[in-house]
């Protein structure tokens, strides 16, 4: 995930007013019955994604695990294939079953073949290419080379490079418009979008949108194209007949990926920094809903025949299957900048969240949906639990490696602790009273006693523990 000096973050948090189960179903052919989210773990930082309709599965790219997961929607179930180093763009042709990743580090194109989900070629392309779409109709393929500033125009019958063409600055995201067989990229250096006609590979013009333009998707119906402006938390609609843009729609913080369902005109937007999805009708430009996602939401992907939306978060090293028949519903609350960690506590009916960057928790009513306290914390707090009886509430501070002690009932701070480097999570132990923080730099898990507020063991983990969970019955 790119980090961006002096952006800032999101300030949202979607508080569900009905939290459905996550369960991990056998999905029918109808999905009355299918709660709003499901989630199905992939591997490390995933990044983009793509489905194929006619066959029910859906691929993602795991950035740090140098594979892709391959995701049977009918059941949910996956099977991970390696690839080139450090997988990104996903796109796959529907007619001939093959999926295409872009391979950021090794400067290739690995071509998986569904049907039996092994590879069978790597091409070779430009520098860091991330963004790839497929024009199925012509069996032709645009990579986006980011660090080279130019597209790769592949022919996939013999998997050939047959041009490479120069684009703006930090190419990024890819898409086809098969009506007039050209491409259009998005050029995150250069807040433009490049038009490529495909007929004879060359640049046709060159759209200027928001700041940091990232995902991009076309609605097949209308030709109308979405364009994720990462900066500017807007999105810039473009009408390929004269190739300008013709709305702004502002959206969630750092918008990244775009998904578009041709059928029932609705666009999905992935905001980075604000753990959303935005919802679009594309005929009034107007946001109908917001669905609360996992951390750092990147690629989506849309499925039209089953009405599910996928959704893939790289912070989470998971994808939330979202079904549209039975959305999750909420209302934005805002918090403290970058929040990271969240706990409820039942009795109270409360949630409180770890606000990375204003170094803070804050407390919210569920019943009201509103903030009604704001707690400080250490620096950068990640992750924060509670004490079920004491209400004694701990937070992992990962910049100042301390955890941050506080009576909840009058939200006030009674000890701060020195762990390990970089703490990262906390869980708590009721029976034996004792907090655990997992410290991702040095590797070991802190053990503090909550009767004396003092770390009463250290113990070595395993290479950069981020998560930890503790059954007390065991």
């Amino acid at each position: 995930m790119r980090q961006h000096p002096g952006f800032r973050k999101a300030l949202f948090v979607l508080i569900l007013l009905a939290l459905p189960a996550l369960l991990f179903l056998t999905l029918s052919r109808v999905y009355s019955q299918t709660p709003s989210v499901i989630t199905v773990s992939v591997g490390n930082e995933p990044r983009g994604g793509a489905y194929n309709p006619s066959t029910y599965k859906g691929v993602v790219s795991n950035h740090n695990t140098n594979t892709v997961t391959i995701i049977n929607a009918t059941n949910f179930s996956t099977t991970s294939v390696t690839v080139g180093s450090h997988p990104y763009g996903v796109s796959i042709n529907n007619s001939t079953n093959k999926a295409y990743i872009a391979n950021e580090q090794s400067d290739t194109v690995s071509v998986i073949t569904l049907s039996n989900n092994t590879v069978t070629a790597t091409i070779p392309v430009g520098n860091n290419p991330r963004g790839i779409a497929v024009n199925s109709s012509t069996n032709v393929a645009v990579v986006a080379n980011s660090k080279s500033d130019t597209v790769s125009i592949l022919n996939l019958s013999n998997n050939s490079v047959i041009s490479t063409l120069a684009v703006g600055s930090d190419p990024e995201g890819v898409v086809i418009n098969a009506a007039n067989n050209s491409a259009y990229v998005t050029n995150y250096g250069s807040n433009t979008v490049s038009v490529i006609n495909l007929t004879n590979n060359t640049i046709s013009t060159t759209i200027s949108v928001g700041s940091g333009p990232l995902g991009i998707d076309i609605n097949t119906a209308t030709s109308k194209i979405m364009v994720a402006n990462h900066f500017s938390n807007t999105v810039s609609v473009i009408t390929p007949s004269t190739n300008t843009v013709t709305a702004t729609i502002n959206v969630g913080l750092a918008p990244y990926g775009v998904a578009i369902n041709s059928t029932t005109s609705k666009a999905y937007i992935t905001n980075e920094y604000s753990d959303s999805v935005s919802v679009i009708n594309m005929g009034t430009n107007a946001i109908t809903a917001t669905y609360a996602v996992g951390q750092n939401p990147e690629g989506i992907a849309v499925v039209p025949s089953l009405s599910l939306l996928f959704v893939v978060n790289d912070k989470g090293n998971q994808v939330y299957v979202i079904n549209l028949t039975n959305p999750p519903t909420g209302t934005p609350v805002a918090v403290g900048k970058d929040p990271e960690g969240v706990v409820i506590d039942p009795d109270t009916n409360t949630a409180i969240t770890a606000n990375s960057k204003s170094n803070n928790l804050s407390v919210i009513d569920l019943a009201s949906g509103t903030v009604t306290a704001t707690i400080p914390a250490g620096q950068g707090p990640q992750d924060v639990a509670i004490h079920p009886t004491s209400k004694r509430l701990i937070s992992a501070n990962y910049r100042d490696n301390t955890a941050t002690i506080i009576d909840y009932p009058t939200r006030t701070v009674i000890a701060t602790v020195t762990v390990g480097i970089r703490p990262r999570s906390v869980a708590i132990d009721p029976v034996l009273n004792i907090a655990v923080v997992a410290n991702e730099k040095d590797g070991t898990l802190s053990l503090i006693d909550l009767s004396t507020n003092t770390v009463s063991a250290t113990i070595s983990a395993g290479s950069h523990p981020t998560g930890i969970a503790i059954n007390p019955s065991t």
